[in-house]
């Protein structure tokens, strides 16, 4: 018998070498060293000497050598003779001195010299035969890995039908590797729906390689994954973000000093929430020295569309690549026949193999290990009847407990498995290392963790159980379970979900959807919000069982369900969820129930300015009508809603006054939770970032800096933003509109630390108010640098806000340099419909600086000539009327610009900014000075164009400087 993973010797199991004397053997390579010499030796031989190295604590007989190593073959005693004598010839022993294998008198043979055994770094696995084929695609693994150890990451996906030859490509990979310093770090995804979230991540954290380096603060990420508790909506998605950092941060840090090679086996089965975190592992390590392969089966039987949608969420990233492999050719399936056989393959059986398993390489190994099957006509079809045979030569006791720990799942613990089949611990594990020997079984990542050697076995078993067998043993284990959770242990929620899920269809629905609904609670607890929606599903799907139909329990799962969505950015089909709520709340004439479901209806399309939001605005208003008017949790939440939607949003009287009335109306009741409070106040700082408002705006910071976040336990809202990330940035802006540097950039370096520590959306905001920053203050190129980073961290949203916001931003920049980006124009021109007025001034102004001054005049002409009095006082009016001051020369109208001029003389006193991403023009002096030109007032431009001067200079907006100096000197030269 070859050496393989099954061998006796759990050593020689694994990935290394062992040494003896002068010798140094190295059985998965199938290398043989002496006083630092290679010696050549036959296959067979170096066989024959693991076989006896695995099982140098007792004697081997000849009869077991030729069983062993010549399985089906009829071979003499003299085969095994001479292969004792060539062993003993490579390694520097003979006949006499029988220093490394000693003849035993009729009974056989002993390794007697004394063995060390030195793990490999990579502790892989050695293989039988050598990798057929894949010589391309250990190329561009090759590739891959050099990239990475210059510090550019890479994400490789294996992709492949089962046993197509995978996972071997990857530990082929890995074992070339043992030499260069890389770490390894391995996960396998779990079949089974009860894998606990963020199963991938967790394993790959519990490396004991990486527990010798990470100090227990740094060990951080493994627990936030496995015990995070948090807010069900309130900061929900800053502390996943946080979470999701500190795993990337970790691994980042290792990365520095040792490149890390991080291997994920059976991709296809991972939780949701996994993936989550490999989108985001995927973005943010994109400068570590990090390569990732995972291995993907397809098709894998599961439901495709969340993992097709996560892989190719991941695959959008310019790291990530896909490798698919095919089955191997002719030529390399008779390059492998010709290594086992030891001889020249017929070629009428090479064509035939090919036909019957097209080159899937598991079905070739398994074939190759049974020469007569080779042959064999009625070779059957698909892989059970392959997978049958390796179980064949277990007892039937064996296949039992066998069957009933697939039932348990891909990888099982073996404390469970006892614990609810009650079984005696000695004597399972001892069943366990027998099923190791046959290669059945492999020990898993953890003491007492178990797993199946190939997905397909488990599945082999599972499928030839009896429908009645099945659902018995899915019972069993989730009573077990389920009396081990009432005992305390809520570790189990997901399995006993899963498992009474099995059997609801006996009618035992109730405890499935009950359990299911309480997984989901725990999984959005854990930030798991992917994890959270497929439990809703399923309890979604059990309710239409079930004979006890409980429509408020109906509608708290469906109310979950849509957070879940929302908090996932799966905007849509939270909105299509919130619309059954919506139904089923007025059914029941509830309003808090249609409350609730309405504020979720509105926070699934929150913030997408590509259409106006009526549906949402209609409900709200509804929703309101019917809620008693004492009530106050609901009524803030909502009129804060309302203020954001149009049409209540295009006026800023209306904005401030529905914000106005929620804050006092919070304020006022003295049980109002803090969150209610917090939300109001971010709703009045939304209504009053129009111009004039900036003092206003710095006394709503302070006091929303001072309010902590509390839990709110009835119903929490969905999106209730940072306290301290909003108060520093409205800080800095209202600072920064103000004219106050320092606390302008005191303010900036607050919202920036607070931005990273909380990741995600937050340090997307942070790169885009420093860009508006960089841009302003005249470092273009840096400008452009924080654009294109915010551009590829990007937020996973269907909305449309940051495309405008970063296509705004790259339009003024071009405009620095006096060109147009035409793409970012025509982007911001069909979206901002909100803002149509300020969009034409904008276009105006691009035509303008661009030198085509008839085609912003007649941009300008279907604006309000009495003034632009119609434009809208909100976040776009400052930065508006700044742009229609540079072009007042144009329309010659001195009336106009007198009129505009009278609008924008109140705010002399301020710097003229862009709204929310806190992009500055300029003093207001500026604007001013040149609209006093245009309407005949040469004195007051003068002044103005003075203050500017200085005003601009001490606040470093050189693009703004040298605006006004450029217009100076014009006006000298005329």
């Amino acid at each position: 018998m070859p050496l393989d993973p099954g061998s006796a010797d759990s050593s020689a199991a694994r990935s290394g070498r062992f040494r003896f004397g002068s010798v140094r053997f190295e059985p998965g390579r199938f290398e043989l060293e002496r006083d630092g010499v290679r010696v050549q030796a036959e296959p067979k031989v170096l066989r024959s000497l693991a076989y006896l190295i695995a099982r140098r604590d007792e004697v081997v007989s000849k009869q077991e050598l030729m069983d062993a190593l010549w399985p089906g073959e009829f071979v003499s005693e003299s085969a095994v003779h001479r292969n004792i004598a060539l062993i003993r010839r490579a390694v520097g022993d003979d006949g006499k001195l029988q220093k490394v294998v000693r003849t035993l008198p009729r009974a056989g043979y002993r390794f007697v010299a004394r063995v060390e055994w030195e793990a490999d770094p990579m502790a892989l696995k050695p293989f039988r035969i050598p990798l057929m084929g894949r010589k391309s695609e250990l190329s561009e693994l090759r590739s891959a890995f050099s990239v990475a150890q210059q510090g550019h990451s890479s994400i490789l996906l294996i992709c492949g039908e089962a046993g197509i030859g995978k996972t071997r490509l990857i530990q082929e990979f890995a074992h070339e590797l043992r030499d260069q310093r890389a770490m390894l770090l391995e996960s396998r995804c779990d079949e089974a729906e009860s894998a606990p979230p963020f199963w991938i991540w967790t394993q790959l954290l519990r490396a004991q390689s990486l527990r010798q380096i990470l100090s227990p603060e740094d060990l951080l990420p493994e627990s936030s994954l496995e015990n995070a508790k948090t807010t069900r909506g309130s900061a929900a998605l800053e502390d996943r973000s946080l979470r999701f950092d500190a795993v990337v941060q970790a691994l980042s840090r290792v990365s520095q000093d040792r490149p890390l090679l991080l291997l994920v086996d059976d991709l296809q089965w991972a939780d949701p929430s996994s993936l989550a975190l490999f989108e985001y592992f995927a973005r943010y390590t994109r400068d570590a020295r990090i390569l990732t392969l995972c291995v993907v089966r397809t098709p894998d039987g599961v439901d495709r569309e969340p993992f097709d949608a996560a892989l190719g969420n991941i695959l959008n990233h310019s790291n990530a690549h896909r490798i698919e492999l095919l089955g191997l050719t002719e030529s390399e399936i008779g390059e492998w026949m010709r290594w086992v056989t030891e001889t020249d393959p017929d070629e009428d059986q090479v064509s035939a193999l090919h036909a019957r398993t097209c080159g899937n390489a598991l079905y070739l190994s398994e074939l190759l290990d049974s020469p007569e099957s080779v042959i064999d006509k009625n070779l059957p079809r698909g892989l059970r009847a392959t997978l049958h045979r390796r179980l064949s030569s277990l007892g039937q006791a064996d296949r039992e407990l066998l069957t009933r720990a697939a039932v348990l799942g891909q990888s099982f613990s073996l404390e469970r498995l006892c614990g609810v089949f009650s079984l005696d611990t000695q004597s399972t594990l001892r069943w366990a290392d027998r099923l190791i020997h046959h290669r059945v079984l492999e020990p898993g990542g953890e003491l007492g963790m178990f797993q199946f050697s190939h997905a397909l076995v488990r599945e082999n078993l599972y499928a030839d159980l009896t429908p009645s067998s099945r659902f018995a043993l899915h019972r069993c284990i989730a009573e077990s379970l389920a009396k081990s959770e009432r005992l305390g242990s809520e570790d189990s929620l997901e399995e006993i979900a899963y498992h009474f899920g099995q059997v609801a269809f006996l009618g035992e629905v109730n405890p499935a959807i009950q359990y299911s609904l309480r997984a989901a609670y725990r999984a959005n607890d854990r930030m798991a919000y992917e994890a959270a929606c497929q439990h809703c599903t399923r309890a979604l799907e059990l309710e239409s069982r079930s004979t006890t139909y409980d429509p408020k329990r109906h509608f708290e799962i469906l109310n979950l369900k849509g957070q879940s969505e929302v908090l996932a950015l799966e905007r849509a089909r939270a909105r299509d969820t919130f619309t059954t709520a919506i139904e089923l709340a007025r059914k029941l004439d509830d309003a808090n129930c249609l409350a609730a479901a309405v504020l979720g209806f509105s926070c699934s399309g929150y913030g997408d300015v590509s259409v106006p939001d009526e549906p949402a605005h209609a409900l709200i208003e509804e929703a309101l009508a019917r809620l008693p008017k004492n009530e106050v949790h609901w009524t803030v939440r909502l009129k804060v809603r309302l203020s954001a939607l149009p049409p209540y949003s295009d006026s800023m009287q209306e904005r401030e006054r529905l914000s106005h009335e929620a804050l006092e109306r919070a304020r006022k009741h003295a049980r109002a939770e803090n969150v209610s409070i917090r939300m109001a106040l971010v709703g009045r700082l939304f209504a009053l970032v129009g111009p004039g408002q900036a003092k206003a705006r710095l006394e709503l910071a302070d006091e929303l800096r001072s309010i902590e976040s509390a839990e709110d336990t009835r119903n929490p809202d969905l999106f209730v933003s940072d306290a301290t990330f909003v108060s520093y940035s409205a800080e800095y802006g209202a600072a920064l509109e103000l004219g106050d540097a320092a606390r302008a950039e005191i303010a900036l370096t607050h919202t920036t630390r607070r931005g990273e520590q909380l990741g995600g959306g937050y340090r997307w905001w942070c790169l885009i108010f420093h860009a508006a920053r960089a841009i302003a203050q005249g470092r273009i190129e840096e400008a452009e640098r924080r654009i294109e980073a915010a551009s590829s961290v990007g937020i996973k949203d269907q909305l449309m806000v940051p495309h405008i916001v970063i296509h705004g931003l790259r339009s003024w920049s071009a405009l620095q340099h006096g060109t147009l980006h035409r793409e970012a124009l025509q982007v911001m021109s069909e979206n901002l419909w909100a803002t149509g007025a300020h969009m034409r001034v904008l276009g105006a102004y691009a035509w303008f600086r661009s030198g085509e001054k008839d085609r912003a005049l007649c941009m300008l002409s279907a604006l309000d000539a009495e003034g632009m009095s119609s434009l809208p006082r909100n976040e776009f009016w400052s930065f508006s009327t700044a742009l229609l001051a540079e072009m007042a020369d144009i329309r010659a109208d001195p009336k106009h610009a007198n009129a505009l001029y009278q609008l924008l003389v109140p705010f002399q006193d301020t710097v003229l900014t862009l709204g929310a991403v806190h992009l500055a023009w300029g003093s207001a002096h500026g604007a001013l000075g040149m609209l006093a030109y245009a309407a005949g007032r040469k004195d007051a431009g003068k002044y103005h164009l003075s203050a500017a001067l200085t005003r601009d200079s001490d606040l470093g907006l050189e693009p703004a400087l040298l605006r006004t100096e450029r217009f100076i000197r014009l006006r000298s030269s005329n």
